[in-house]
């Protein structure tokens, strides 16, 4: 209230203040195009722009404003609708926070959940940790580093959840990251679908543990597609979210990413990624169940 007050003292000195509707529609268009808060820009310029013209004490100058203000409150409202339609909903793809609608955030190329501020417009329910672990002492002997593997480190604190991301369609977005499936490599033990090891060469993924789903998605095939390829590969583990730092998950910490696709080598390899390649260990991908 008392800056409403403030700003009709302020007004009282402008009488003889020319009201331009274009220049004010222009800042109007300024205010909403440079600001990701741009409606709110545009309603503010509005409302600055109302008080002014109802504190000229001039009769000529109220009355020539008066048209003054429907253009401008015609050029505001069409802008808001113009702005709100550009703006993305869950899932739309974006190139900036800005292409996304309300307090979305751009991320993998799509408007979704804003994690920074936790929103859940997109998935409904927020994914929040169920409790920590905290790294054990441990030698270097212990842990398998293999694969670009992460080692636990003691005394440090590491979050568990039992959620990822939501299943959407036509395809899910993820992280693709390497992981060795074979006796002594870094995934740890046997394959808990199967309770075999996998070599290199065989297209085999883990998935983390909300998209496992307790081991609904054992043995299911999934298109996985990244890098401008696509490449088929078969659901043989948990990249667990639960657990970690013990000898079961090779010392290593929970799964780094609750959207982890976490694949053999023969699928870096499928989706043309060498070793020397820089995205290789972690890329953005797309997958989808077959059947």
């Amino acid at each position: 209230m008392n800056s409403v007050v403030g700003k009709l003292a302020s007004c009282s000195n402008v009488v003889d203040m020319v009201v331009d509707p274009v220049a004010q529609s222009e800042l109007i268009v300024r205010g909403a195009r440079d600001s990701r808060n741009g409606i709110a820009h545009t309603l503010r310029s509005l409302i600055d722009l109302c008080i002014l013209i109802c504190a000229t004490r001039s009769v000529a100058m109220t009355f020539r404003a008066s048209s003054s203000i429907i253009l401008l409150m015609f050029v505001g409202l069409a802008l808001l609708t113009q702005q709100i339609a550009a703006q993305g909903g869950c899932n739309e793809a974006c190139t900036t926070h800005d292409d996304c609608l309300g307090r979305l955030a751009c991320i993998n190329g799509a408007c979704n959940d804003d994690p920074s501020i936790d929103t859940k417009e997109c998935s409904g329910t927020t994914c929040n940790p169920t409790g920590t672990i905290t790294g054990p002492p441990i030698s270097p002997s212990m842990c398998n580093s293999a694969e670009m593997s992460e080692c636990c480190e003691t005394g440090k604190q590491y979050k568990l959840y039992d959620c990822s991301p939501p299943i959407t369609t036509p395809s899910t977005k993820g992280t693709l990251t390497l992981n060795g499936f074979g006796a002594g490599e870094s995934g740890g033990g046997a394959s808990s679908c199967t309770g075999q090891f996998y070599t290199a060469e065989d297209s085999v993924v883990a998935l983390s543990t909300g998209w496992f789903s307790g081991g609904a998605r054992c043995s299911k095939s999934i298109r996985i597609e990244g890098n401008g390829r696509s490449t088929i590969a078969k659901v043989v583990d948990e990249c667990d979210t639960r657990a970690g730092c013990d000898e079961e998950h090779a010392y290593q910490p929970p799964c780094p990413y609750l959207d982890d696709v976490d694949a053999s080598l023969a699928v870096w390899r499928a989706l043309g990624i060498s070793e020397s390649d820089p995205t290789f260990g972690t890329l953005n991908i797309t997958w989808t169940q077959l059947d």
